[in-house]
């Protein structure tokens, strides 16, 4: 029997984020961890890890040279470009370095779309707030102000006027990831805002042909900010046969030069038809790949691997069903401390109820990035009987927060379905279960 082939797999991130991805993949093939730390969760699912810096191109290469890998794929956003170099450098199927580097900066995104003769909003890319202000004679307000190398819904701002451009800017330009330096002597870019629901589509590349598999539903919280708090997905959906947005979808990708892989794009359903927002050379973050295969049946990671091995992968849909994922937050700061379970409430359509917060760890309220306590993600036949689960469940959990300097204080999601996934406060709780974080609140 043929040996397993070899895929590395570069910054696997936290366990709450992608453990899901690493044991699909790991049930197909072997898998080597690329990452600047050693993770004990993930010895299970890996035949060896490399500590590295994920972001310098030569160490991956050397590494990965080493280990004899025959794939080289990321799932974080910050890791595509040196990953997309390093599978080039060791002559490894991938796309294009110089197509994940266009879908890494934001501006650059629009300028290329822009040259392949897609109308696009304006775009400006600033460094200032004097540059800004001037900026948005071209965008008009409302605009969006946003990093143009983040990720995870990091940084970009609301604003509606001059006034509230010049407050939120110091923000804006400070908003940092840990470990990702941007070297841009323009990092911020004003865009016109662009209005309507918002979509995301997650798809394939292979030998130049798109093939969109899900579309994740989202759901926003409230402006000024851009935090994603739930996303559904629903095998089937009707907008996997609009023509106008998949005649789109395949334009961006053909702008921007990107022909094999895996993609995150996300748009905005707007009055004049879908508006790309961004594209990400990734798989969608916030569970939504999670989502996308507990739907349609479909194994994303295993997918992202065959491609990066040069074959065509089955793309046949297993399950017409459905799934969402909804976030928890406070609605005041405080200190987290557990998250409590009522384990006979859960409906039988959870599969996944998570804290995302360590204990200790400060919590803002308002759907404000940083502000994710928990998460709650059910699975279905169609949405209606998803979202009635995803509320059950909300109504099963309870979040422990200690107020600045005072006692632990007992928050319990509101009745009926919001959402935002809002908390307020109870004054009595009963509970059977309570539960602490693996680490982190920040999806992907």
């Amino acid at each position: 029997m043929n040996a397993r082939p070899l895929v590395g797999v570069v910054s696997p991130m936290g366990q709450a984020q992608r453990e899901y991805l690493l044991r699909s993949l790991a049930g197909e093939f072997d898998v080597w961890a690329f990452d600047d730390q050693r993770r004990n969760w993930v010895d299970r699912y890996v035949v060896g890890q490399s500590t590295i810096d994920p972001y310098d191109e030569e160490q991956l290469i050397r590494a990965a040279g080493a280990a004899g890998v025959d794939a080289l794929i990321s799932w974080d956003e910050l890791s595509a470009y040196p990953t997309a170099r390093a599978a080039r450098a060791l002559g490894l199927p991938g796309p294009s370095p110089e197509a994940v580097r266009v879908c890494r900066d934001k501006y650059l995104t629009r300028r290329a779309l822009s040259e392949y003769g897609m109308p696009m909003p304006a775009s400006v890319p600033v460094s200032g707030i004097d540059q800004a202000l001037a900026a948005a004679s071209q965008t008009g307000y409302p605009a969006v102000l946003k990093p143009r190398a983040l990720a995870g819904s990091v940084g970009p701002m609301l604003v509606r006027s001059p006034d509230e451009l010049v407050r939120v800017f110091p923000d804006v330009l400070g908003a940092r990831l840990p470990g990702v330096r941007v070297d841009l002597a323009e990092p911020l870019v004003l865009e016109t805002y662009l209005d309507g629901p918002e979509i995301s589509v997650d798809s394939v590349c292979f030998d130049g042909v798109v093939h969109p598999l899900f579309v994740a539903h989202k759901e926003l919280g409230p402006p000024p900010f851009f935090e994603e708090t739930g996303h559904w997905v629903e095998a089937g959906d009707a907008l996997l046969r609009d023509e106008q947005l998949l005649s789109r979808l395949r334009d961006v990708h053909a702008g921007v030069g990107f022909d094999q892989g895996w993609t995150h794009t996300e748009w905005r359903l707007t009055r004049n038809g879908p508006e790309l927002v961004e594209i990400n050379s990734r798989l969608g973050g916030d569970l939504i790949p999670q989502l996308g295969g507990l739907a349609t049946g479909l194994r994303p990671a295993v997918i992202v691997a065959e491609v990066a091995l040069g074959r065509r992968p089955d793309l046949t849909s297993r399950s017409l069903g459905a799934a969402a994922v909804r976030f928890v937050y406070p609605d005041q700061p405080g200190e987290f401390e557990a998250l409590v379970v009522d384990e006979e409430r859960l409906p039988r359509e959870v599969m996944r109820l998570d804290p995302l917060a360590e204990p200790g760890q400060w919590l803002l309220p308002s759907a404000q990035v940083g502000g994710r306590a928990a998460l709650v993600a059910c699975a279905g036949d169609r949405i209606p009987e998803v979202a009635r689960a995803i509320d059950e469940s909300l109504s099963a959990i309870t979040l422990v927060l200690r107020k600045p300097g005072g006692e632990p204080c007992l928050l319990t999601p509101t009745s009926g379905r919001s959402p935002v996934g809002a908390i307020s406060i109870a004054p009595t709780a009963t509970s059977t279960t309570s539960a602490t974080s693996p680490g982190g609140n920040s999806l992907g």
